[in-house]
């Protein structure tokens, strides 16, 4: 644990179990060695006396998950969003390689649909010209 001031002092309270079940098991030098402490810190994390690092409440618990679970929320949903993006390019990609590798050498290799598949060519319906003509065709 490479952490100081105030950030190790909350690391501390929130972990304060963890170190004090160490300390049960392992004793004073190893539990100052493992958590980089020096004896008063380790004294005030074992003291409740003092209020430094006070057990957390049911309420402070559940705050804690909830806020961690909104940052997790959070990753997801970017993780979610780059997952889109991604499925995207590897969309462009396939389609692409089908395009070059299968359906550009079809229709090089000469490949033509039969006769009467082929579709006579149609008005443009947006061309002013063609719709007056096809209206002076239905009058008559």
């Amino acid at each position: 644990m490479s952490l100081s001031g105030g950030k190790k002092r909350m690391w501390l309270r929130v972990h304060r179990d963890e170190v004090l079940a160490y300390l049960e098991k392992n004793g004073e030098e190893a539990t100052m060695k493992e958590y980089h402490l020096r004896k008063g810190t380790l004294d005030r994390v074992i003291s409740l006396s003092e209020g430094y690092y006070p057990r957390f409440t049911r309420y402070d618990s559940l705050e804690l998950k909830i806020n961690r679970d909104e940052v997790s929320i959070a990753d997801l949903r970017g993780e979610l969003r780059e997952l889109k993006e991604l499925f995207a390019v590897f969309q462009e990609s396939v389609a692409e390689q089908i395009k070059q590798n299968f359906l550009i050498p079809l229709l090089q290799a000469g490949i033509r649909p039969p006769e009467g598949l082929e579709l006579a060519p149609h008005p443009d319906l947006l061309n002013v010209n063609s719709l007056i003509e096809q209206a002076r065709s239905c009058r008559s």
